[in-house]
């Protein structure tokens, strides 16, 4: 699976450079506005910046799988000698790694206009728990991937469905993912309803926390439902074996 993740990272390395590239040329210019513009300005367009290109590398990371359904690269990538969960694995990692990297370079730039502008972010990272930045990182990867998951399921069961006709599999696929997100927020909702238990993490560090130590400690929890952060991680889980089955044995490319 290793050679098949070096072979999606070198397929789409060009389009994330440039994308890298205009993020870095975008926020440079800002900071050549210092003068005329305020910091705050500054601040508000670095997030458009960083909220357009996410947006774009999510719909990317979406036709890095669509693209080898409907496009020629399907027949040489299909009779490689690797399994469909290897291929679907290699799939999320490479468009996972696509995601941080943009993410991390506006991150960057964020941070730089933060501290320009005195929001004592450093001072607010210091204060969060080690535990609950852990938690946060693993909950984002399990929702991230899960909902790749769903959208590679529903393009992969319109491509089963319909065949060669491809505006219509585009269409189903849209078709199939609205009405499983439907079901999944309802099944979370009733899991929520019948199963209300929870657990706490502390938000804050409270060995660095200043002023007053009688501030109420549950002001600095955050309280997780079990029931629907088990069903989070099994929404990936069971798309992505069920999207592997369609490849294995529903698509005739």
């Amino acid at each position: 699976m290793g050679n098949l993740i070096k072979y999606e990272i070198k397929g789409y390395l060009k389009e994330t450079l440039g994308l890298i590239a205009v993020i870095i040329i975008s926020n440079i210019l800002l900071l050549a506005k210092v003068d005329a513009w305020t910091r705050q300005t500054i601040l508000a367009l670095s997030t458009f910046i960083t909220i357009a290109t996410i947006v774009v590398v999510f719909v990317w990371n979406i036709k890095n799988f669509s693209r080898d359904l409907k496009e020629n690269t399907a027949y040489l990538l299909f009779s490689l000698p690797i399994s469909s969960n290897s291929l679907l694995a290699s799939k999320l990692i490479t468009s996972f790694i696509q995601y941080i990297a943009v993410l991390f370079t506006n991150f960057i730039f964020l941070y730089y206009n933060s501290i320009k502008i005195k929001l004592n972010i450093n001072e607010a990272i210091s204060k969060l728990n080690i535990g609950f930045i852990l938690l946060g990182i693993f909950y984002c990867i399990i929702t991230y991937v899960g909902l790749l998951c769903v959208i590679y399921f529903s393009i992969a069961l319109s491509k089963a469905a319909v065949k060669k006709k491809r505006k219509i599999a585009k269409l189903g696929s849209w078709v199939i993912f609205i009405i499983t997100c439907i079901g999944i927020t309802k099944i979370s909702d009733l899991l929520y309803r019948f199963f209300p238990q929870t657990f706490s993490v502390n938000a804050m560090n409270l060995n660095t926390l200043s002023g007053d130590m009688t501030i109420m400690v549950s002001d600095q929890l955050v309280n997780i439902n079990i029931a629907q952060s088990i069903f989070d991680i099994c929404i990936a889980v069971v798309f992505f074996i069920a999207t592997s089955y369609l490849l294995r044995k529903k698509l005739d490319i």
